[in-house]
This record gives C-alpha cells, structure tokens and sequence, in this order.
C-alpha cells in the first residue's frame, strides 16, 4: 500500500469529542504526509527499547539464538496487530493510537513456564494472558466500581515508579559497584532537555518533532564521547527470519496460572488506565473513564496475544513511553497506528534490522526517554487520582498502595525468604499495587452509603457552612469529580439563602443522592412549595429601583430573581417539589449531571 493511500483511508466513526486547543492532531485528522511520516517514526523509534527487555526475557529463560529470534518475531507480530486494531477502531479496536509492546512483569512468569514446558510453556502463558481478556471484556463495563480513577490512578503512577528504577540506571550509567557514569549521565541529561525543552517551548510546529530531536542529539553525543554499543554482535544475527509456529499448553502448574492471571488482570487495568489518560489528551469536556472504549482496547489486545502465543510471542499491554510520546508531541490521529502496524509487521521478518535499531539507541538515550516517560505516568496516575474529591478513604487506597509497592525497591531481598508462590508477587512492586489497591476498594466500599440526609439546625440561618461541610464530607466518600462539587457548594447555598430570605420559610435539612453519572441535592424547608417561575424582577423593575422610585420589596425582587438565574446556570436542573404534605415540608431540587 502506498504512504498516501493512508490518508485516504476512511475509519469507522468514534464518539465525538470537542479537542483541546493544544493538540495539533485528533483521533479522526488526518496529518499531512510529511507529518505522518515522521510522527510514525517517532512511534517506532520509541517502541524499539522495548525489544531489549525481550532479549531479557530470552535471556533469563536460556533460550537458544533461533529461539530468541522467534520470541520478538512473534511479539512483533502481536504488537502489529493489536496497533491495527485499535488504529481502526469498530467493535474490536478503541480507536486511537495505542502502541503495545511486551508486558514485561512476564519476565518473572517466563522462565519458570520454559523450565516446566519449554517454548509451549512460554506461548501457554501468552494464551492465558488472552483468555484473561476475553474473560475481563464483558465485565469492565459493569466494574466501574471496583476500579474508580484512585486504584486506576495508582496502579498507572506505580507503573512509573517501577519504571523510574531502570530508567535512571541507564541514564546515570549505573555500574555493579554503583558508580555513576559522567559521560553517560551528560548524555543522558542534554537528551532529556531537549524532548523537554522542544515539547514546552517548541510550538505548534516543532513539537511533534521532540523524540526525533532528542534521539539525534543522544547519538551525536553518544558518538562523540564512545558511549554507542558495539556492532561486532550483528554477524550472528540473519537478515530474514520468521515468526514460528508453537503449540500452546495449558498443563501448567495452577500456581503459574494464577500468577499469569493476575498479572494479566493488572496488565489491562493497566491498559484502562491508559485509556483514560488517553481520553484526558483527547477530550476537552473529559468526565469520567469511558470503559466501552476500554473494553475494546481490552478486546484488541486479547485478539493478537492470543494469535500471537501460536506464533511463539508472549502478552503484550500498551507502551507507557508512546503514550508520553502521543503527549509530548501533540499528536492522537488514528493514521500513525496504521501506518505503524505494517512496519512492526515487516520487522518480524528482519531481525537484523531490529539489532541494528538497537544499536542505534544507545543506552544513555533509553534511560533518557524512559525517564520522561516515568515522569508522565507517575504525574497522570496521580491526576487520575485528583480529579475526585478526596477523603480518607481515598486517600488510604492510594497511598497505601502506593507506598505497599515500594517494598521491592526499599527491601529488594525480601523475596530471598518468601514461600515460591508469592515470590513473583513480591518481585513487582506494580503487582504490589495493584492487588493492594484493589483491595482495600473493595473493602472500603463497604459502609458508604450512595444517599445521605442531614438537619440543618433551627438557629444556623442560611446554613451555609453546615451545606459546604455536608457536600465536602460526602463528595469525598462518593467520589465525586471536584468541579462538579464546587458548583454543587454554590447552587445550594444560594438555594438555601433563597429560601431563608423567603417569609414563612425555615430550613430543614439537606438531602442528596449520587450515582456515577448524577448528582442530586435537596434543600428541605418548612411550607409549601416556592414557585421558581415568578418573573417579579422584570426589566422595568430593575430600571425603576435604578431611576430611586423603587422601594425595599423592589430590591428584595431583584435579589430573588438573581438567585433564580445563579441556580439554572450552576445546575442542570431546577425545580421546587413537595417533600411532605402532612407535615408540610417541601424543597428545591438541584440536580447535576457528572
């Protein structure tokens, strides 16, 4: 296929979002050529690390060159074919530029599946993690609950954190003595500035260029100061290859199936939360997790992991560091996945390529960009986190599982002594997080209540106060998006002062009632029911008291006509309904939509 019959390719439709004014390319806009071109190079060069971690797995599990060889063939081929799924979007793709690369918590899985089973062992593995998909699909929709933007925002910024660990060991040329590398870390420093500097201050037009920039900038420093890998390995490795056919088994201990399970679970509420983030990047009017999208990244991930175990490839999950890309460079269009794809197609069949790809992202360059994009994921976990009110519930997920999963890092020989069925848990502090922050949601749900009432004391007048605490307490308890709350705090108690400033009226309590998508609250007060549609404060009226004919009753009619305009445009809805008629009470109902 030629480059512009890429343009001309026509996806099916996503839901409609209104874009924020800092990204230069939409899901659905289309690049011109010479900007889809390098924007996918970009993609592609940032994708290429990656491969080290397989020859890492390659490597803890002794395989042999061939097989090696097959291992990225087959990922490849899976991380192909996922990107063309999402990139295309419909019923099995999200339709966006997710990127996946190897889920690299595998590595702790892998080698003890070769030991039991070989190669069959490995690709068993990759079909569970698939199955694991196939199973979690039809469900996320309905556990908007159990994973809310806190356990979502705190497995994301964990995944930074681990991420971080490695990063800075590149990027400071970290010995086994630990001794820093000063030619490494100047390499590394200047390559961070620069995709810093060129995504800040670059503009429209330069700053989809800021992986490109920073890549070159790291080789000619790289060159010049004799940090570039040696090229002597390349000989051993053919030009052409192929993915190979394996036959998965599934008679695995039930141990290493259940530690492939839940790294698999985790992996995609990994991916959920990229979604999410994703959505952050794309949608000026964001809200809250759309999980039918997330659902079909779920389903394209399941349908090339699972084509890919019988190709010899092992489970993949979207890459952190394109996601930071697709940030740092302003760029979300559909046609980069597209374009993608067929070239990670083609690499499976060139290993030679790949190795020499390698080369040319030398280490200190890695650590650089690695480190950028653990920043990214650490800082969008916790504004995933942010974006709801807090209390301690919340905030006990978060930080407890946040800090549960720095054991690994502060007591890195703890696994040395744990029981064999805990080790693979206990070497990932992204695990760690995960199960934590799970969890104690579950936990904690228990108790909270959706629906809430209280009095509102007879000597509090207009009960201002007693209002703001009452919604802060609750918005914490139900999660509650903070921009929703703060228009919740002002409609109620200009409610409340409408209805203390009204003759015969007296306030009773406050109601409200929540649910993921509204947010209803009552204001209950003694009499009947206050009619919302007088026009008393008409224009004439306002020029009269204006001109000194009008009288206090004038001003009280403004005053009461400008609540009555606050209210419709803080809320959504506005209405004044009977409570009770016996021990006639009624209220004003405010509803938000969340």
């Amino acid at each position: 296929m030629q480059l512009s019959a890429i343009l001309k390719v026509k996806l099916p439709p996503i839901a409609p979002r209104r874009q924020p004014v800092t990204l230069l390319f939409g899901a659905d806009q289309r690049p011109p050529l010479p900007a889809l071109i390098l924007l996918t190079a970009q993609h592609l060069a940032t994708l290429i690390p990656g491969f080290a971690y397989l020859l890492l797995i390659a490597s803890l599990c002794g395989l042999s060159l061939t097989a090696t060889q097959g291992l990225i063939a087959g990922t490849l081929l899976s991380m192909s074919l996922c990107i063309a799924l999402n990139a295309w979007g419909g019923r099995l793709g999200a339709g966006g530029v997710f990127a996946n690369w190897a889920n690299f918590d595998f590595m702790f899985i892998a080698p003890a599946a070769v030991a039991v089973a070989g190669l069959q062992g490995l690709a068993g593995i990759a079909l569970i993690a698939a199955c694991t998909c196939f199973l979690l699909r039809p469900l996320l929709p309905l556990l908007r609950a159990l994973l809310p933007t806190t356990v979502v925002g705190a497995i994301v910024c964990m995944s930074g954190l681990t991420l971080a660990a490695p990063a800075f060991r590149r990027a400071l040329g970290v010995n086994a003595a630990m001794q820093i590398d000063g030619s490494t870390t100047l390499i590394a420093a200047v390559c961070l500035a620069v995709i810093v500097g060129v995504s800040v201050w670059g503009g429209r037009r330069f700053s989809m260029l800021a992986v490109v920039m920073g890549l070159l900038v790291g080789d000619a420093l790289s060159f010049l100061l004799d940090r570039m890998p040696p090229l002597t390995n390349l000989s051993a490795v053919p030009w052409t290859g192929a993915p190979h056919f394996v036959m998965p088994t599934l008679q695995l201990p039930l141990t290493l199936i259940g530690a492939t399970v839940l790294v698999s679970l985790l992996g995609q509420i990994y991916n959920v939360g990229c979604s999410v983030m994703m959505d952050k990047q794309t949608d000026a009017d964001w809200r809250r997790p759309d999980m039918n999208r997330a659902s079909r990244l779920v389903t394209a991930n399941g349908i090339a992991d699972a084509i890919g175990s019988f190709m010899g490839g092992i489970g993949t999950c979207v890459s952190g560091p394109n996601l930071a890309l697709t940030f740092a460079s302003k760029a979300a269009s559909r046609y980069i996945g597209l374009l993608l794809a067929p070239l990670l197609l083609a690499l499976a069949f060139l290993p030679k390529v790949v190795a020499f790809a390698l080369f040319l992202i030398p280490s200190p360059v890695q650590g650089a960009f690695q480190v950028y994009t653990a920043m990214f994921l650490f800082v969008g976990g916790t504004e995933l986190f942010a974006t709801r009110a807090t209390c301690p519930r919340t905030t006990a997920i978060f930080g407890v599982s946040v800090c549960a999963g720095l054991i690994p890092f502060i007591m890195p020989t703890l696994t040395d002594t744990a029981p064999s069925s805990l080790k693979i848990l206990l070497n990932s502090g992204y695990l760690i997080t995960g199960v934590v922050a799970l969890t104690l949601n579950m936990l904690f749900r228990l108790g909270t209540h959706r629906t809430a009432e209280e009095p509102i004391p007879a000597d509090a007048g207009a009960g201002s106060d007693l209002i703001k605490h009452y919604l802060e307490h609750y918005a914490g308890l139900w999660r509650v998006r903070r921009d929703v709350l703060q228009r919740a705090i002002s409609a109620a108690t200009e409610a409340a002062e409408l209805i203390a400033s009204t003759k015969g009226k007296r306030l009773l309590a406050i109601h409200g009632t929540f649910d993921e998508f509204n947010l209803d609250i009552e204001i209950i007060h003694s009499g009947s029911v206050i009619d919302l549609n007088t026009t008393d404060a008409s224009t004439a009226r306002l020029e009269q008291f204006v001109s000194g004919s009008g009288d206090v009753d004038t001003l009280d009619a403004i005053m009461w006509s400008h609540g009555k305009i606050v209210l419709t445009h803080l809320a959504e809805g506005v209405r004044s309904a009977a409570v009770s008629t016996t021990d006639h009470r009624a209220c004003i109902h405010l509803h938000f939509d969340h």
